[in-house]
């Protein structure tokens, strides 16, 4: 669009940046659009997104460039209107070919391959035609041809987390690519909720899945299972036989007895193979929020420091 500015961060700071709404959203589904947004930096820097509205809040990392790759199996949650993705060019002419697992607004069917062409920071919308369990478009497989690295972001235009809970929200995370997925999660309880709901997705065929050793149940490729992770259990070690890729989601509830008043939010669990050994995050500022929590699992009594 020919917008731009710019920023300084220091060591270990942050430093926030405003996005006018008309340089960077794509409202309409199905539609290629220029408003892909570069960011680049002389060091190496922690990047997080948020969609920020009243009453309305969700924030995905965001992956560096070269850590892209072509091949995406995005998971959205049961939609209260629809579920959604986001494609983003890194390259000219990267064509995308796209088969959902839900219909497509557009005019696109369940498991009906269609393809794309993007140029360098152009987007592409995808939105499901239903609400309900018709419209969650988990499973649904997204490839860029000829190795083009796309980034892709999934989630939810509004969703109620479990689907007969009344509160509701946006959810936002980016895809990881599923040659980053997984067999191993370390997985735990948000702080202050009575539970959280654990979405995981299959990449291949015959993908049996365990909690704390005992059987859960057996996927075919693109399918989603769900289960709750409640406060009492505080954690729980998840394997698969294949790799999969595994969400948590805040459940949204009042939920009472010194628990948490929340909206739903939407977070990537990344497998113990990809554990980091430093982390540098950051907690978002409003006047919505006024607690702020880190979650830490120490694999064989490891010892660490926090500053």
């Amino acid at each position: 669009t020919g917008w731009s500015t710019t920023f300084n961060v220091g060591d270990h700071a942050t430093s926030s940046l405003s996005i006018p709404i008309s340089q960077a959203y794509n409202f309409n589904a199905d539609e290629i659009a220029d408003y892909g947004l570069i960011i680049e930096a002389e060091d190496t820097i922690s990047l997080f997104a948020a969609n920020y509205n009243v009453n309305s809040f969700d924030a995905s990392n965001v992956l560096p460039v070269n850590s892209l790759n072509s091949d995406y199996i995005i998971q959205t949650y049961t939609p209260t209107t629809n579920a959604e993705f986001v494609i983003v060019a890194t390259e000219n002419n990267t064509e995308v070919e796209i088969t959902p697992t839900k219909a497509m607004q557009g005019g696109h069917p369940a498991y009906g391959t269609f393809s794309v062409t993007l140029q360098k920071g152009q987007t592409y919308l995808g939105m499901s035609t239903y609400g309900g369990a018709r419209g969650d478009l988990s499973g649904t497989f997204i490839h860029a041809l000829n190795d083009k690295k796309i980034a892709v972001f999934n989630g939810n235009v509004c969703a109620n987390v479990p689907t007969q809970n009344s509160y509701t929200d946006h959810l936002y995370e980016q895809a990881i690519p599923v040659n980053y997925w997984g067999k191993t999660f370390a997985i735990t309880n948000s702080v202050g909720q009575n539970y959280d709901v654990v979405r995981v997705t299959a990449q291949r065929n015959n993908t049996q899945l365990r909690r704390n050793g005992t059987y859960l149940t057996t996927l075919n490729a693109q399918q989603t299972y769900e289960f709750q992770l409640t406060d009492t259990e505080g954690s729980c070690y998840l394997e698969s036989s294949e790799p999969v890729g595994t969400y948590l989601y805040i459940a949204g509830a009042l939920q009472g007895n010194n628990h948490e008043e929340s909206d739903p939010s939407m977070i990537w669990i990344a497998p113990i193979e990809q554990q980091a050994y430093d982390v540098v995050f950051s907690t978002f500022q409003t006047a919505d929020i006024s607690n702020h929590y880190v979650n830490i699992v120490a694999p064989n009594n490891s010892i660490g420091n926090i500053r």
